[in-house]
C-alpha cells in the first residue's frame, strides 16, 4: 500500500472518535482538523483533430485555473491528456485510464475521467495494433470482441473509463453537431473545418448507436435505487 495512503488512512482514523485508535488511546485529546491531501488524476479522452479548440481551452486555460482552486483546498489535481502522436500505443493507452484516479479520504480510489465525444469517429486501430495491446496485457482482451473490435480509440477509452473500471466517476460531454454553422467554427483552425471536409476513416461520422451503447450499460446491473440516482446524476452534457 503506497506510504501516502497510509498516512492519509491513519489521519482518518485519528480524527474519527470511533476509531481502533481513539479506542485504544493512541490517540487522544480535542478533534484534529484533517489536514491530509486528495489525489485527482483526471483521464481526458476525445478524438484529436476535431476536438483541437475545446483540448487547448481545456489545458491551457481551464484545467490551470481549476487546479489552482483544488489547492485550496487540499486537493492535488492532475490530468492526462494523450497527444496525437500516442495512438500509436493503445495499451499505454487505456493503463493510464486504469491509473488516473480520485482518492478518498478513506485512502480508497475511484477511477476518474472526463470525455468529450464531437461527431467523428477519430482514429481506429488496426488488428495489428490491438493484437499487439492485448498481448501486453490481457485484461484488455475485451477489445478483440464485438462490437467493440471495430470502435476507435476514442470509444474504447471512454468503455473503459466509464463502464468497465468498477466505480468509475467521470463525465461525458456531447458536442451539439449544429455548431458547424455557428460562427466560432467558421472562425476556427483552418484544419480543423478540414476534418469535416475529408473522406477518410477518421473522419467518419459516429453514429447514434454509441451513445446509446453508454446510455443503457451505465444503468444495466444495478438495483431499483442506484439507478434512479445514476438518472439524477447528470452525467451527459450537451454544448455548442
Amino acid at each position: 500500500e503506497p506510504a501516502r495512503a497510509v498516512a492519509q488512512r491513519i489521519m482518518h482514523d485519528a480524527c474519527d472518535h470511533d476509531s481502533d485508535l481513539r479506542r485504544g488511546g493512541l490517540v487522544i485529546g480535542g478533534p484534529l482538523a484533517p489536514t491530509f491531501w486528495q489525489e485527482a488524476c483526471v483521464f481526458i479522452t476525445s478524438t484529436i483533430a476535431d476536438m483541437q479548440p475545446e483540448r487547448d481551452m481545456l489545458s491551457h486555460f481551464v484545467l490551470p485555473a481549476l487546479k489552482l482552486v483544488c489547492r485550496h483546498r487540499r486537493l492535488r489535481l492532475s490530468w492526462v491528456m494523450c497527444g496525437a502522436d500516442a495512438p500509436a500505443d493503445l495499451q499505454r493507452n487505456l493503463t493510464r485510464v486504469k491509473e488516473s484516479c480520485l482518492s478518498l479520504p478513506n485512502g480508497q480510489t475511484v477511477p476518474f475521467s472526463l470525455a468529450l465525444l464531437g461527431s467523428k469517429l477519430g482514429w481506429i486501430p488496426g488488428e495489428d495494433v490491438r493484437v499487439e495491446a492485448v498481448r501486453r496485457d490481457n485484461s484488455f482482451a475485451w477489445i478483440l470482441e464485438a462490437p467493440f473490435r471495430n470502435w476507435s480509440l476514442n470509444q474504447l477509452e471512454i468503455c473503459q473509463a466509464q463502464i468497465r473500471e468498477k466505480d468509475g466517476k467521470g463525465f461525458i460531454f456531447l458536442r451539439d453537431p449544429s455548431f458547424v454553422n455557428s460562427e466560432a467554427f467558421l472562425h476556427s483552425a483552418l484544419q480543423v473545418q478540414e476534418i469535416f471536409r475529408e473522406d477518410s476513416l477518421e473522419a467518419k461520422d459516429l453514429d447514434e448507436d454509441f451513445k446509446i451503447f453508454l446510455s443503457n450499460r451505465m444503468s444495466q446491473g444495478v438495483s431499483q435505487e442506484c439507478s434512479r440516482k445514476k438518472k439524477e446524476e447528470k452525467r451527459f452534457f450537451e454544448y455548442q
